[in-house]
């Protein structure tokens, strides 16, 4: 499903930039530093596009739940839609103290996410995105990053 996710608070600097860390043997990756500001409380974990894992703040979280409710009302296939999405989200209470993600089982599966394997991380200026270096190659073969193409 392709999320059009509201903007952060112009009061908050877009999160940007990108970074390669390790899945560790836990299941867990370290939030680059320059990323976890926009995450000091909850934030939800939620299977993207191409597969991605989603880290959107909670606040974000709640107006995009909202949003798509309320859209979900017109018909039903939207609130099929709409019940698979929220099915798929994790709530997860913060990093643990040294900054890291731990990923549950259902999305390290659904993502084919490996231990010992390097992940990237990007910003998508209001969430982050974390990408299996085989799906980011992908990604980056199809053309579509850099060359203006949707």
């Amino acid at each position: 499903m392709n999320l059009s996710l509201p903007p952060r608070p112009s009061s908050e600097l877009p999160l940007l930039g990108e970074a390669t860390v390790l899945f560790d043997k836990k299941f867990r990756f370290c939030m680059p530093a320059h990323f976890r500001g926009a995450f000091p409380n909850s934030f939800v974990l939620l299977p993207g596009d191409e597969g991605t894992l989603r880290v959107l703040p909670l606040p974000l979280f709640r107006v995009l739940e909202k949003e798509t409710l309320n859209a979900a009302r017109e018909n039903s296939t939207n609130q099929l839609n709409a019940q698979h999405l929220f099915s798929a989200a994790f709530v997860v209470e913060g990093l643990d103290t040294a900054g890291r993600v731990a990923v549950p089982s259902e999305l390290r599966r659904r993502l084919g996410f490996e231990p010992n394997k390097n992940l990237l991380i990007t910003g998508a200026r209001s969430f982050v995105e974390v990408w299996s270096e085989a799906a980011w190659r992908s990604h980056h073969a199809q053309g579509t990053l850099w060359a203006g193409k949707d």
